[in-house]
């Protein structure tokens, strides 16, 4: 994911919106509960386990 996409990601979930994403290398998918923008890091809640994954292995999922 670019920095673009990773910094549009975290408006919208700021704002209120549900956002997914998955894991390109798990292909797990995850919402966004928060993001860290100085690590590139996303917090995720997948399947009820919380996870922390960074924006390069990420990409938005549009459930």
């Amino acid at each position: 994911m670019r920095s673009e996409e990773f910094q549009d990601v975290c408006q919208a979930v700021k704002s209120g919106q549900e956002k997914f994403v998955k894991h390109i290398v798990t292909h797990k998918v995850g919402k966004v509960t928060s993001c860290h923008s100085e690590d590139h890091e996303f917090e995720v809640d997948c399947s009820g386990e919380h996870k922390t994954w960074i924006m390069e292995n990420c990409k938005e999922d549009n459930k």
